[in-house]
């Protein structure tokens, strides 16, 4: 009797865990892209918060600036999304490291 309803359990355990496996994949882009953009609003607003005087700002010399940091920033934030969209990450720079 014992047996039986362990194997009862067991099984059920076995289903939802399944289920939610399932359920998982097809969320995961939703949840990737949730992440992202938080990520990117996130960044916007630091850098709206640094005055443009101080975007070229490096705390030592091989540093990026801070400039330089954003830039970056987006470029890799643009390679992780590409496997959301059919385009293909453009490598650019921006043409001036001004806010």
């Amino acid at each position: 009797m014992r047996l039986t309803s362990l194997t009862s359990i067991l099984a059920c355990a076995c289903m939802l865990f399944a289920t939610q496996t399932a359920s998982a994949q097809t969320d995961i882009k939703a949840i990737v892209v949730k992440h992202l953009t938080t990520s990117r609003d996130f960044t916007m607003k630091v850098a709206d918060q640094m005055p443009e005087a101080d975007y070229g700002f490096k705390l030592t010399p091989p540093q990026m600036s801070f400039a330089e940091q954003m830039t970056h920033l987006a470029s890799d934030q643009a390679g992780l999304l590409a496997p959301f969209s059919s385009e293909k990450p453009k490598p650019s720079k921006p043409a001036s490291m001004d806010r």
